[in-house]
């Protein structure tokens, strides 16, 4: 049994599900469905907290097709002044969920997240950005940097 929105017939936007299993205690499933699936708790794939003032952007999108080793994985691009950083030296503070790795790969750091959602603090050059990543898949994470 649904409750919530739907669209063109399908479940769309906020809702809650109540599954029944044979021979276990229902459950109740409550967040978001686009196109008829349940895509997660949450409605987008993160949350900005916070950042600091010379932080010109932040882009995230969910990396498609990366290689099984490279699942629930990170991959951070930085940026000073539009130009690209190689291997940056970056820091990462988690405040919840956690991850075991970060690998730097020339254009990329890879952050290799092991529970999500993953709340976290990346540093580069005294500059900071807190955001949490919502659902476990791969994502690219581009943030430029203002360093004069």
């Amino acid at each position: 049994m649904y409750e919530g929105e739907f669209k063109n017939g399908s479940l769309e936007g906020e809702g809650k599900m109540l599954v029944h299993v044979e021979d276990k205690a229902d459950s109740i499933v409550i967040g978001f469905w686009k196109g008829g699936d349940y895509i997660g708790k949450y409605k987008s794939l993160y949350k900005e907290h916070s950042k600091s003032v010379d932080i010109l952007s932040l882009r995230v999108t969910e990396a498609k097709d990366v290689p099984e080793k490279d699942k629930n994985t990170l991959f951070f691009t930085i940026y000073e002044n539009g130009s690209i950083v190689y291997n940056p030296t970056i820091s990462i503070s988690q405040i919840s969920g956690n991850y075991s790795t970060i690998f730097p790969a020339n254009r990329t750091t890879k952050v290799k997240v092991i529970s999500f959602p993953f709340w976290f603090t990346i540093s580069y050059q005294g500059q900071s950005v807190e955001m949490e990543i919502y659902r476990a898949s791969s994502y690219n994470i581009a943030i430029d940097f203002n360093l004069n």
